[in-house]
């Protein structure tokens, strides 16, 4: 079976939400957060180290290499089944939204969930096939 590869679509899209929600706010004229710059930028980098932190530590700790008896028993795959993506959703996407100071990003975290859920189930699907075959 070839490898099918379900995030850079779910990223794709997950850009083209934060996109459209931000082009809003600029015919809109808002709403904008009403922070100063300072503490937007550290918030943004606050969300965003947080989610580098996440993916790289579901990288290091490769689900196969945590994986007893069918359950996760260490890593970030003890608490969350796709730590990547609700990386994305809920720290990428707000540190999108204070990036750019706009509340409709962070708002537009609420379909961009389920973009991203869609894609966790699509690569369920594709990992049970994977794996069932062998």
């Amino acid at each position: 079976m070839t490898k099918k590869t379900i995030i850079p679509e779910a990223i794709f899209y997950n850009f083209i939400i934060a996109l459209i929600a931000l082009v809003l706010s600029w015919f809109l004229g808002g709403p904008w957060m009403d922070f100063e710059t300072k503490t937007t930028l550290v918030l943004a980098l606050f969300f965003f180290a947080i989610f580098i932190a996440i993916t790289i530590w579901a990288k290091i700790n490769n689900i196969e290499k945590t994986i007893e008896k069918g359950r996760a028993i260490s890593g970030p795959y003890q608490y969350a089944r796709h730590p990547i993506f609700f990386a994305a959703v809920f720290f990428l996407n707000p540190a999108l939204a204070f990036l750019f100071k706009s509340w409709l990003i962070l708002i537009a975290i609420i379909p961009v969930f389920f973009f991203w859920r869609n894609a966790a189930q699509n690569q369920e699907l594709f990992l049970t096939k994977e794996y069932n075959d062998k």
